[in-house]
């Protein structure tokens, strides 16, 4: 096996080991320091005389994101230590989701005195991969990154496709498609369920808590046979801010022995009503 002594400094961090294989990776180390590795072969007897290896650790800037708004927030970033000079910095960032990754991205070199830069016109409720590389010699690139997100916002689009699925003399089931993602800016929580009868205007809302994932659909009953009714849907996120209203949909009730039941097909939608035998 070997034995690996770490020193920094003149001063011994001890040794590690012994260790079966020709290769080790040390973490924990400082960044721009000359360290001192030896390394010793054990043998049988005695251990063999010592390689000695000096490397420096690289630096690489330090960042911090701060300033977070729902379009944007700024980046600052260390400085390199003494010794180290940066000619320029670059600031990239690529946006990683919850919607389309690498739909926004872009870059901005900034000169050597520069260690902070805000980002605008990002998008609400993205999470962003934001990389800093600094230019300390000619073609020398150091580099770091890391991911930050905007804050969220109320929904600023309407679930879709608002459609009957059955209706019966005294309940309509209704259901719908969830917000586009770019509109959601947040993560959706539930929907408010608004319906009221086109005769007596009387109304009701219903909050239905269900992720954009599950299959989205309400049923109103005791309701009044052979009436229309409007429904409206909309979005609530985990803060309880809600979004737009979707266009009204109007659906009537059947008489009493009747189930009306709307399908899709191909393109079209189409209602079918079933005549329930009743027996007494």
């Amino acid at each position: 096996g070997y034995l690996i002594y770490v020193s920094t400094g003149g001063e011994d961090s001890g040794g590690v080991g012994p260790i079966t294989g020709t290769s080790l990776t040390l973490t924990g180390l400082q960044e721009s320091t000359l360290y001192s590795f030896t390394v010793v072969a054990m043998g049988e007897h005695l251990p063999s005389k010592g390689v000695i290896v000096e490397l420096k650790t690289s630096w690489a800037p330090t960042i911090t994101v701060s300033s977070v708004t729902q379009t944007s927030l700024t980046v600052s970033w260390s400085e390199p230590p003494p010794g180290e000079d940066a000619f320029s910095y670059k600031i990239a960032y690529d946006y990683l989701g919850p919607c389309i990754p690498g739909s926004d991205k872009g870059s901005e070199t900034v000169g050597a005195s520069t260690t902070e830069l805000e980002l605008p016109n990002l998008q609400v409720f993205g999470t962003y991969n934001i990389t800093v590389s600094a230019e300390i010699g000619i073609g020398r690139i150091v580099s770091s990154s890391v991911n930050a997100s905007t804050l969220s916002a109320a929904p600023t689009g309407a679930p879709q496709l608002l459609r009957e699925v059955s209706t019966t003399a005294t309940t309509i089931t209704v259901e719908w498609d969830q917000v586009p993602c770019v509109e959601r800016n947040s993560e959706i929580y539930g929907y408010t369920v608004h319906y009221y009868s086109n005769s007596t205007g009387e109304s009701q809302s219903v909050t239905v808590y269900k992720t954009a994932e599950e299959k989205l659909d309400y049923t109103a009953s005791e309701l009044t046979p052979k009436s229309t009714y409007g429904f409206q849907v909309r979005a609530i996120n985990r803060n309880n801010m809600e979004g737009p209203y979707s266009s009204p949909v109007e659906i009537t009730t059947g008489t009493s022995g009747c189930i009306s039941i709307g399908v899709f097909v191909g393109a079209f939608f189409i209602e079918v009503l079933i005549t329930v035998a009743m027996v007494i």
